[in-house]
This record gives C-alpha cells, structure tokens and sequence, in this order.
C-alpha cells in the first residue's frame, strides 16, 4: 500500500485493525456489488473479520482508511470506538468520513467535529475536500456549513 507521494505506507506504532472491521460495513466496494451502510457478505464482523483477505478485491487492499497509519489520530479514532471510518481518497485531495449508519451524528461529537472542521479549513487553502458518507448519503463539509447532497 502506498500513498499518493509513492512513499510506502506504513501501520503506525501500537496500531492493527484488532476485532474492528467497520470499514467492511461503510465502505462502498464496487467490485463485490456492496453498497456503503450494509454488512459485506464476506464479512465476519467480531470473528475475524475478512473472510476473503487474502484474494480481496484491490478495492479493499489499496483502502487507507487513516487511524491506522496516523499516529496523530487518538485511540478515540479507532473505528469501533468512533463509529467511523476516517481515509484519505483521490490521491489524498479528499478526506472521507464514512459513518455507521447505525450511528449517524457520532462525527459531529467532539473530538471529532472539530478536527473535521480543521480538515475543512485547511483543505479550503489547498482544493482538498471533506465529504461525510452515511449509508448513501453524503455530506460536503465546508469551513463555514455542511451540504447535504442529498437534498441537491
């Protein structure tokens, strides 16, 4: 796995998916039909997750999500504890929050919220973006509101 840059990612200090497996939940994997927000068939969510890992699609190989591989990211970030999933998408130009659907204010909790907004001021000065994916739905978060696409 490797990010935008080329460099080599690598798994921070202390760090490992562990009995979390929400990203097979939130996240969209084109290759297996699943949609964001529903369970991927080829998951055992709380027993060992992947049941396909080793021949998983490149989809979910080349998936940064971002507690993983960013110590700058608290234990309150670990997915099963935030109800998220936070990764970096389009060569690193956009943030992702993908939400539980189960749990669809948990990323305007704080600590959460705040740091979102960060993302979002800091990306206004690069033309980055910060979208929040709950189930379908998506969320443009900008430095002063929140767009809904869905209403768009």
């Amino acid at each position: 796995m490797t990010f935008a840059s080329g460099e080599a990612a690598q798994i921070a200090a202390g760090r490992a998916c562990g009995k979390c497996s929400l990203c097979c939940k939130v996240v969209r994997v084109d290759k297996l039909a699943k949609p964001p927000g529903v369970w991927c068939k080829d998951c055992a969510p709380g027993k060992g997750g992947c049941k396909i890992y080793e021949s998983r699609p490149e989809e979910c190989q080349h998936f940064l999500y971002m507690w993983l591989y960013t110590e700058e990211l608290g234990a309150e970030w670990y997915p099963a504890t935030a109800k998220f999933v936070v990764a970096a998408e389009q060569q690193g130009n956009r943030i992702a929050v993908s939400v539980d659907p189960s749990f669809p204010t948990k990323w305007r909790e704080e600590p959460y919220y705040s740091q979102i907004k960060g993302w979002a001021q800091f990306g206004a000065t690069v033309n980055s973006q910060v979208i929040v994916n709950i189930g379908k739905r998506v969320i443009v978060v900008l430095p002063n509101k929140e767009v809904d696409l869905a209403g768009c």
